[in-house]
């Protein structure tokens, strides 16, 4: 992209950050998201910094994962903490996925598959009168599990290393 004197904008550092994240690449990440502000002078959106969140929580970072959330300059939405949601589902942690969650209820107080997530975190954890406790309020606000909500993942597709560095190194600078 570089090399044909083209240069990338949001929506291709977007891009990026997404490839990186599909591929567990934390270290090219952090590189391309650093680049994008520092050499680019592209204002990071509410988008990258969930790319970045997907990125730390897909490699078990959830703890890094939270910091960024918390401390982005712009308000983090339902995309960055649902990453972090999904990701405390993967690695059962019961009490950032509580604190995650409950952000996500205020974003999106409708959305069934916030509940069912949380639900499948105390259910891993055999926290059973949690489990109900959250049906129950699913029910009293008229939600339901829709079957699909069960097999969350973090995208449409999964990308290899080799698809992302398809991507990513043509941006490189020679």
């Amino acid at each position: 992209m570089i090399s044909e004197g083209l240069v990338p904008d949001e929506v291709a550092f977007t891009i990026i950050l997404n490839a990186c994240s599909g591929a567990g690449l934390v270290e090219e990440g952090w590189h391309y998201f650093e680049i994008m502000k520092n050499e680019y002078s592209v204002v990071p959106t509410p988008d990258h910094y969930a790319c970045m969140v997907d990125l730390l929580s897909r490699t078990g970072r959830l703890k890094a994962a939270y910091d960024l959330i918390k401390s982005m300059p712009v308000e983090p939405h339902a995309g960055a903490w649902g990453a972090l949601l999904g990701a405390c589902k993967l690695h059962c942690d019961v009490e950032l996925g509580e604190l995650t969650a409950a952000r996500l209820h205020e974003l999106e107080p409708l959305n069934a598959a916030n509940y069912v997530l949380l639900s499948n975190i105390y259910a891993a954890a055999e926290q059973w009168v949690n489990v109900f406790r959250l049906r129950n309020k699913m029910k009293e606000r008229g939600l339901r599990k829709v079957p699909e909500l069960d097999q969350y993942s973090h995208g449409s597709k999964e990308l290899n290393e080799g698809e992302a560095f398809s991507i990513v190194t043509p941006l490189k600078p020679s």
